[in-house]
């Protein structure tokens, strides 16, 4: 089982994440959100990107972040790593609050968002998931195009 996995399956934050059908503009689907889960925040930042998956997969990973090995503890910008096990730490390239995925077709099979606990969101078009950043999540095999929008928010 490798360190990120591991880091996973301890930290899981289940009451962050929610699915539904895109019935809007995204930043009003985003604010009911964290309305709904009472997440207080003075102001949002909505980044966006395409990602395509084809004929593949996505290994696990937690969203702008890394596994590096440090012979010593980080002195600067300490709040960007998570101590793992002996020497290595889990880095935060990006400071990122929540990911919301929005699948954008239905033209393949497999493609299902997996978390460290098991749980398996269905790839469907028009759908999304919402969930906390810093979980960890992998994408199952893609047999054909699978095309999705992935907005980063971060609170302030």
């Amino acid at each position: 089982m490798d360190r990120l996995y591991k880091y996973g399956k301890m930290n899981t934050f289940i009451d962050m994440r929610e699915s539904g059908i895109i019935n809007g503009e995204i930043k009003d689907i985003i604010i009911d959100i964290l309305n709904r889960k009472s997440i207080k925040y003075n102001n949002i930042e909505i980044n966006k990107i395409t990602r395509i998956i084809e004929n593949n997969n996505m290994k696990g990973h937690i969203d702008h972040c890394q596994v590096i090995k440090m012979n010593k503890p980080p002195l600067e910008n300490t709040e960007r790593y998570i101590h793992l096990d002996n020497k290595y730490y889990l880095y935060k390239s990006k400071h990122i609050d929540y990911t919301l995925v929005v699948y954008d077709n239905d033209e393949f099979t497999g493609g299902d968002l997996v978390f460290a606990d098991g749980y398996k969101i269905k790839a469907i078009k028009n759908t999304y998931i919402f969930f906390d950043a810093r979980e960890y999540h992998m994408v199952e095999q893609v047999n054909g195009k699978r095309i999705s929008s992935v907005y980063s928010i971060i609170l302030t």
